[in-house]
């Protein structure tokens, strides 16, 4: 079994996963310093949505929303019986890891949605208006060097030489993969670097990798056309350009000499 204590799931990226710091915001208009789930009436929702489980069996409070900035570091939201999910006015104008965490000890079985938000404070109410869905992994392999079928036609080259854990996991021993419609996959997508031709999610999440390179069969795309790849940098905030990757007379997308997967987290291809 692939396990990961929830006791520890308090953290974000590759910082300490223990620190207490990163708790429910306090909202208050005073100067207390309670660590409790703030309830003030005068609070203010800014942002807003809801989760769920692709199929809907899991409970949704076994699932942890969080947007991670540098200069708020983690702040969670957890949501209610329906799955919904809401922060207020503490939040501050900048640029943001959103991640879903299922809170179960086999990181193996769900896949974690991640992606890369933009807030700007005193806007207009931000609602994430289609619930973003956890899907099961539906590809998973012994952490091996060689290829990895990533399922949606992905096959990835693994290379464990180059595979770093999270403090997490440091004794992770799999691979995961599962294929996601990004139109209806409820995860937020405004702010991607571009039209989004395809995406899966990858684990473990958030460990690291050095330009694993990958092919894409199956995809409506010509021969000669090139596809920008992305992956989300959770630690630093952003979609990291890991390359570009080109469609072979076979009809293969094929990654170009030097791209590559560099973190196992949302992988998507962008048209150009």
């Amino acid at each position: 079994m692939h396990t990961l204590w929830i006791s520890l799931l308090i953290g974000c990226g590759d910082k300490d996963h223990s620190d207490t710091s990163i708790q429910e915001p306090d909202t208050d208009a005073d100067t207390d310093t309670d660590t409790e789930p703030d309830t003030d009436t005068d609070a203010v929702v800014v942002l807003e949505g809801c989760v769920s489980f692709e199929d809907d069996t899991e409970e949704k409070g076994n699932i942890r929303v969080q947007l991670c900035s540098a200069s708020t570091g983690c702040i969670p939201a957890w949501p209610d019986a329906d799955g919904c999910y809401f922060y207020t006015d503490n939040m501050v104008t900048e640029t943001y890891a959103f991640d879903v965490v299922p809170l179960f000890e086999d990181t193996s079985i769900w896949a974690t949605p991640l992606s890369i938000v933009e807030y700007t404070a005193g806007g207009e109410l931000l609602t994430y208006a289609e619930p973003t869905l956890i899907p099961a992994f539906t590809h998973v392999a012994a952490l091996e060097s060689g290829g990895f079928d990533a399922g949606g036609g992905l096959t990835i080259t693994a290379d464990t030489s180059t595979f770093t854990p999270t403090d997490m996991e440091p004794d992770v021993d799999y691979l995961a993969s599962v294929s996601v419609d990004p139109d209806a996959a409820g995860l937020p997508l405004a702010d991607a670097p571009g039209e989004v031709a395809a995406m899966w999610y990858l684990g473990p999440a958030l460990a690291k990798v050095d330009s694993w390179p990958f092919e894409v069969a199956g995809l409506d795309l010509k021969a000669g056309e090139q596809l920008q790849v992305y992956n989300a940098n959770y630690g630093a905030y952003r979609w990291e350009d890991v390359g570009t990757a080109t469609v072979g007379k076979d009809g293969v997308l094929r990654t170009d000499s030097g791209a590559g997967i560099q973190h196992l987290s949302t992988l998507i291809l962008v048209r150009q």
